[in-house]
């Protein structure tokens, strides 16, 4: 023992001005499970660099915890008609901590996507629900998924084993339905999904710099929150959602009131395969949400910022919306950014019947180019907002106007929406507000940093501050 000691003594003296980098554990709590598991009843430490293959129902129950280090892989079994989709049900806690270098993936193994421009959707892959979702009850406190892709979900639930989900529709790929619980989704990959990829039905969240592509089949939004949500939506970028990038409705009688802080985002190609006229295609406020919409990119979408007016509103085309009006006291928006192609795309970028006031601070600004709206918005023509002189972004890898249709493309591959060093979308930004700070600042139990709002706009600012993918 003595002579151990010694040369541990003696190493430690030759290389005292050596500086030792030793790499931090990975985070665990319990046992750790091992990856010839195929579902069940689990709570303990799926470890890093492991993969499992789930052939059943993954259940984590009240009170217990369930933690996936960095470079876990999780192969949900694809799911035969007629048999409930194989889901994760959290009715406890979930921590999904993967990291930059070694995320962690949720998804069907040996499952190629089909990233093909103009490909019909009922024929991809992404659309097909392959497998449930990471579904939430009343009792989870805390889901916090960072570095994580999850692809392939929303499979059918013939009997819903949580709250907030019919017994028959689709799976949410990931769905929380607690207000008091924390809700935290950053740094994330969501890849297609048939409704909605992320349901939020009450909760506290954090939703931040993730990527979104080919959110729902015929309906469905990046985000969709209901009553008892309160959070941010910021630095994603959603390319070819079905509906909208977030949508905030205060639908469901929970409280708190729903407020979403919507900024910094970048949303392309979206609205399109949402065939109900006025039902957004970018940013919406319905049904007596509150909240803020600033520094947003919106290139070539259906339609731009959607905040309802009243359910009868004076359109011929749209009169009779049964909906409730979004709650227009304590909602505030402008600096935000819009390009598009089409006169179609121009008549929407304030959606006819919508309360959506242009503020001056948008891009094209509607007053310079002399276009005149009255509220409830009514149609109107802009064609010159159509390629206005200055509104391209100038995106480092996006051409301008569109090569494609924009509702043939709704994946990122091919494309960079970082911001050339030239954009005139630089230093247009809005920071004079603050984020809701309604989610602890952790690197397990909350979020990894609620980034503020950036003087340049979009998910992608000059200072690398927002989206890192």
């Amino acid at each position: 023992m003595g002579g151990i000691l010694s040369m541990i003594i003696g190493i430690t003296s030759c290389n005292s001005n050596e500086k030792v980098q030793v790499s931090a554990p990975y985070f665990q709590a319990g046992q750790a499970i091992s990856d010839t598991t195929t579902g069940g009843s689990l709570k303990g430490t799926m470890l890093a660099g492991k993969t499992y293959r789930i052939k059943r129902d993954i259940t984590v129950n009240v009170n217990d915890t369930l933690v996936i280090q960095p470079g876990a892989t999780l192969y949900f079994a694809a799911t035969p008609a007629g048999q409930n989709a194989i889901s994760m049900i959290v009715r406890g806690n979930l921590l999904s901590l993967g990291s930059k270098e070694k995320p962690i993936y949720f998804t069907v193994e040996n499952q190629a996507k089909s990233d093909v421009a103009g490909q019909d959707p009922t024929t991809d892959p992404a659309y097909k629900g392959l497998w449930g979702g990471i579904l939430g009850d009343t009792t989870t406190n805390n889901m916090i998924i960072k570095w994580t892709h999850i692809e392939f979900g929303c499979g059918k639930l013939l009997t819903s084993p949580v709250p907030g989900i019919s017994n028959g529709n689709p799976a949410y790929m990931v769905s929380f339905v607690n207000p008091k619980g924390i809700f935290v989704l950053e740094d994330s990959w969501v890849y297609g999904g048939v409704d909605d990829p992320i349901r939020i039905q009450g909760g506290k969240i954090n939703v931040m710099r993730n990527t979104f592509e080919k959110g729902g089949l015929f309906g469905g939004e990046s985000l969709n929150v209901k009553s008892g949500t309160e959070g941010n939506y910021a630095y994603n970028v959603t390319i070819g959602s079905a509906t909208n990038g977030p949508k905030a409705s205060n639908k469901g009688g929970k409280n708190p009131q729903t407020n979403i802080y919507m900024y910094n985002n970048t949303i392309v190609n979206s609205g399109y395969r949402r065939n109900a006229d006025g039902r957004g295609g970018s940013l919406n406020f319905e049904e007596g949400a509150k909240g803020l919409a600033f520094n947003n990119i919106v290139v070539n979408c259906k339609y731009g910022l959607r905040v309802l007016t009243s359910p009868k509103g004076s359109s011929s085309q749209y009169s009779g919306n049964p909906l409730p009006p979004a709650d227009f006291a304590n909602i505030t928006y402008g600096n935000n950014w819009y390009y598009v192609d089409s006169l179609k795309q121009a008549n929407q970028i304030y959606p006819v019947e919508s309360g959506t006031i242009p503020p001056s601070s948008d891009v094209p600004s509607f007053a310079t180019l002399g276009i005149t709206i009255t509220h409830p918005v009514e149609v109107y023509d802009g064609t010159a907002a159509v390629r206005a002189a200055g509104t391209d972004p100038q995106f480092v890898g996006y051409p301008l106007p569109a090569t494609t249709r924009p509702m043939d493309v709704a994946f990122i591959a091919g494309s960079d929406f970082h911001l050339k060093s030239t954009s005139p979308a630089l230093n247009k930004g809005n920071t004079s507000f603050t984020p809701l700070q309604v989610v602890p600042v952790s690197d397990n139990f909350g979020s990894s940093g609620i980034t503020p709002p950036n003087k340049d706009l979009g998910a992608y600012p000059s200072d690398g501050s927002g989206n890192q993918h």
